[in-house]
């Protein structure tokens, strides 16, 4: 498996996924999208413990959503690293429109709804499944070109799953169901052709 770059050599040796921490929207399973939700007081600790994590990273630079569940998880991280922290607008969590702020229970009873496909599902004032991976591919273009050994990104589980899904060359069934945890790590290791050689997903030993 190869970046899709015109390079003959990438800079880009690990790529780290970040989920934010939680939200008071985490704890009751709403639907949060695109609405700025702040961390709840868990959340603010499991922010600082990620930190404590990969306080010993060679972290070269960080890249967030501009959300502030993300943002503030992104600043805890940075206090430990001398890197730029930069606002990635792709990075930003799928716009949900009518569903945002409503049980998690209604978007799936749509989904069922509508042959229990979700890839064709239109969300009336939100994003189309098409709009997003384009969005996603924009993304994966952007951090195939970074100048940084070890890039982190940080942001939201439903912009994480189909970049994954693009990094891995998975099929839809494979990456929409993908578990994360508030948190949590994605890793991704490649050598100086581009070709990825390893991987993790989901680690979460450290959340509380």
């Amino acid at each position: 498996m190869t970046f899709d770059r015109p390079l003959e050599q990438t800079m880009l040796q690990q790529l780290l996924l970040v989920r934010h921490a939680q939200t008071e929207e985490n704890l009751k399973r709403r639907i949060q999208g695109q609405r700025d939700t702040p961390l709840s007081d868990t959340g603010v600790q499991q922010a600082r413990r990620v930190a404590e994590v990969l306080r010993g990273e060679p972290i070269n630079a960080l890249w967030t959503s501009p959300l502030q569940r993300a943002r503030h998880t992104a600043e805890q991280i940075q206090r430990f690293h001398n890197c730029d922290l930069t606002e990635q607008p792709d990075l930003i969590e799928r716009h949900f429109g009518k569903f945002e702020g409503r049980p998690v229970q209604t978007l799936f009873d749509a989904e069922a709804a509508h042959s229990g496909d979700p890839q064709t599902l239109t969300i009336p004032g939100g994003e189309s499944m098409t709009d997003l991976l384009q969005r996603v591919d924009r993304l994966w273009q952007a951090c195939q070109h970074a100048s940084h050994h070890h890039l982190v990104l940080v942001g939201h589980a439903g912009l994480f799953r189909p970049l994954i899904g693009r990094i891995l060359n998975l099929s839809f069934s494979e990456w929409f169901h993908l578990p994360q945890a508030n948190t949590c790590l994605h890793r991704f290791r490649f050598n100086e052709d581009g070709e990825l050689t390893a991987w993790q997903l989901n680690d979460h030993e450290h959340c509380l």
